[in-house]
């Protein structure tokens, strides 16, 4: 699979190889953010979304995608899934992300509230203490927020993000996730 960045969009990995992985198609006017990529019989590739567009846009009887780097018809029972490509799109997206959004926030943004909350503190003194317990709820805030917004959803899924972020938090935690397992087996209790 051809790999090409297109002008205009933002490197997730400040600009390294396959930073961003998008289809060479012309009709791709947005960053792809899925892995689903689809191969044609000329062996070309596209992303999921564009070589769906391309086929909605045929009459059914001649359903068929158009290659757009080589022009070549395909037919629309014979694209299929490229699973090296999807593979490889993955592994980039995952590294680029440096694993987890969950191992990147508890790294980066915990630490920095907890500098930041004793900056505060020892300046301030403890006519300001109040303030400064706002200041870390309103940081905390913030950083659920960005957490939420972060989360790449895996593929298929039906959940929203503050769902996954939950569910997430009730795996990590034990006695959520035993709780839920209780109520599932032996019902609701109250």
């Amino acid at each position: 699979m051809r790999l090409v960045q297109k002008e205009g969009h933002i490197p997730i990995d400040g600009g390294g190889f396959l930073s961003l992985v998008v289809c060479p198609s012309a009709a791709c006017v947005i960053y792809h953010t899925q892995t689903h990529t689809q191969v044609q019989t000329c062996g070309h590739s596209g992303c999921l979304e564009c070589v769906g567009e391309l086929i909605r846009h045929r009459p059914h009887g001649l359903r068929a995608v158009c290659c757009p780097t080589c022009r070549a018809n395909t037919q629309e029972a014979a694209v299929r899934p490229n699973y090296l490509a999807q593979e490889c799109v993955a592994i980039v997206q995952t590294s680029a992300l440096g694993g987890s959004v969950r191992a990147n926030v508890k790294r980066w943004v915990l630490p920095l509230v907890g500098v930041l909350v004793s900056i505060i503190v020892s300046v301030c003194g403890s006519v300001l203490r109040a303030s400064a317990s706002v200041l870390v709820w309103v940081l905390l805030a913030i950083v659920r927020m960005t957490r939420a917004a972060l989360v790449r959803l895996p593929a298929g899924t039906s959940l929203t993000p503050s769902h996954y972020i939950a569910l997430l938090d009730m795996i990590d935690g034990k006695r959520g996730l035993k709780l839920l397992y209780r109520s599932s087996r032996d019902g609701t209790s109250v």
